[in-house]
């Protein structure tokens, strides 16, 4: 709350912001990509996390990648950090890289890995696309994608921008409030060494819509960006600290004070009630996802336990469960899901999400970000889902 001269709520000894005194969403209530995935930094120098990757609680759409994995933003000039003479990565910050044990392996890492190798060919063929007037600049990575729930590793990929001068974005608008449970933090190690964040506490943390942050590292980016400095608002000479002018820094000027419901409620539940809830949906997903193991009629999309609340799964009813997988049983499955919750809709039972992903049919995805979520609510589901299933 900005204009009333206070700091968001701290957590863990850090402030939300970029210092104590300033509030955490360097423009709160709106996000640098409201569908998070677009790079906060367009061209270079666009705004980005004033303390980048200090948590949501020191410091969740689409993803920028539904599968871990980056886009590299390309621009004629130089890169954003290049242009700053700033590395990418200023401070080692508090998460630590957590080794996995071993069958643990994350449901896409081979992918990453893959991804991840041929995000530093690309780069590295900078030379080549500078001659083509396409020159890398910035390199977007997802912290808890959209449909898989799927974290990219943040400290490899700042390594590469590192190397290559690149701006580095993070999109954690659905997975930055991870930061708030010490059992899950570590899947956002390397968030720290970002140029800028994006971080939607409307999502994971049940905010009221809308609550949406951009974070930049470099303090007084966002201003140098934005203002206009239009006389008739933004005097250099008011009585009062003018730092508290924070229209100049944000394209849209006016806006709704939204950072007030992210301290109110900060206040209310304190960084331990955030946690506790968001460990709560978690351990409904691993549920969930164990419970859908055990059944001859569900599919998971992935083995492997999930890393978010993101449980992806397919529906097969009695005469398509025992059909070996064919283009012509999966036109069939195709089927099931929009069948199952148009049932859900018209009886007003369940609201349960499905898509189809690349090669993969129409599967469900069921996110866990309710507080109101009881185990007896996942039961119940799964009963309803083979109820309305059974017979087609």
């Amino acid at each position: 709350a900005e204009s009333r001269g206070q700091s968001a709520p701290e957590s863990r000894g850090q402030s939300a912001a970029e210092s104590r005194g300033q509030s955490a969403p360097e423009s709160p209530g709106q996000s640098a990509a409201e569908s998070p995935g677009q790079s906060a930094a367009e061209s270079p120098g666009q705004s980005a996390p004033e303390s980048p990757g200090q948590s949501a609680a020191e410091s969740p759409g689409q993803s920028a990648a539904e599968s871990p994995g980056q886009s590299a933003a390309e621009s004629p000039g130089q890169s954003a950090a290049e242009s700053r003479g700033q590395s990418a990565a200023e401070s080692p910050g508090r998460c630590k890289r957590r080794a996995l044990s071993p069958g643990s392996e994350r449901p896409l890492e081979e992918e990453t890995r893959r991804k991840n190798n041929g995000l530093h060919e690309t780069v590295g063929t900078t030379q080549l696309l500078s001659s083509q007037g396409r020159t890398p600049f910035c390199v977007v990575a997802t912290a808890g994608s959209t449909v898989f729930g799927a974290f990219d590793p943040l400290h490899d990929i700042a390594d590469i921008c590192e190397i290559h001068k690149l701006w580095m974005h993070v999109d954690a608008a659905w997975g930055g409030g991870l930061l708030l449970s010490r059992n899950h933090s570590y899947k956002l190690s390397g968030i720290e060494r970002a140029d800028s964040v994006t971080w939607n506490p409307h999502k994971l943390m049940g905010v009221p819509l809308q609550c949406s942050a951009i974070l930049t590292r470099e303090k007084g980016l966002l201003g140098a960006c934005n203002q206009m400095q239009a006389e008739y608002l933004f005097q250099p000479d008011k009585v009062y600290n003018i730092n508290f002018d924070t229209g100049d820094k944000t394209i849209q000027c006016g806006r709704h004070v939204d950072v007030f419901k992210l301290w109110l409620m900060w206040k209310a539940k304190g960084t331990y009630g955030f946690e506790v809830q968001i460990d709560r949906y978690m351990e409904l997903a691993k549920y969930f996802h164990k419970v859908l193991k055990k059944k001859d009629n569900f599919k998971l999309v992935f083995d492997a336990e999930p890393e978010f609340t993101n449980v992806c799964f397919w529906c097969f009813p009695p005469r398509l469960k025992h059909i070996q997988k064919s283009f012509e049983r999966d036109q069939e499955l195709q089927k099931i899901a929009p069948k199952i919750k148009a049932q859900m809709i018209v009886e007003g039972t369940v609201m349960l999400s499905y898509q189809p992903y690349g090669d993969k049919v129409n599967f469900f995805r069921m996110v866990f970000s309710n507080p109101a979520t009881r185990q007896t609510d996942v039961d119940y589901l799964i009963d309803e889902i083979q109820r309305l299933g059974k017979d087609l």
